[in-house]
């Protein structure tokens, strides 16, 4: 039952990515020219630009976790989940930030751990009964505090 919300933030999370991936088989299918799919286009599109590229272009660095704004990525957070401050720094170090970025983030996010804490009450009892006590105690596990 502790574990449940991380589960929930999961399948949101998979939700989210599956209607992005068929907006954007849906977008590719609108553009493409007539008599061709979107995945022939996109070969066609791909063999092109690689025929023009430089061989010896193997420097390029990907994006790492962790780059980027950790208190813009806390509000981002915050806008679709409630979260306790101890689970905000954990989250952004998943990402990839250091705990002294996230630890910072979660202090210059803007949020308002107690108002967290209530929302994060209230989507646990959308969801599932609990007992005072058991829900005290998830929140306690979510990483509130007793004062929140």
């Amino acid at each position: 039952m502790k574990n449940w919300n991380w589960k929930k933030r999961g399948w949101i999370a998979l939700a989210l990515c599956a209607a992005l991936a068929l907006a954007g088989c849906a977008d590719a299918a609108a553009d493409s020219p007539a008599g061709q799919d979107a995945s022939q286009v996109e070969l066609s599109e791909a063999v092109t630009e690689n025929a023009a590229a430089p061989a010896d272009n193997v420097d390029v660095e990907p994006a790492q976790l962790g780059d980027g704004d950790p208190v813009a990525a806390a509000q981002s957070y915050l806008q679709y989940w409630p979260m306790s401050k101890a689970g905000m720094v954990k989250q952004l170090q998943v990402d990839g930030y250091t705990e002294e970025q996230a630890e910072a983030a979660a202090e210059e996010c803007g949020a308002d751990w107690n108002e967290q804490a209530v929302l994060s009450a209230k989507s646990y009892l959308d969801t599932m009964s609990f007992t005072r006590e058991d829900l005290l105690d998830q929140l306690q596990y979510d990483g509130f505090t007793e004062e929140e």
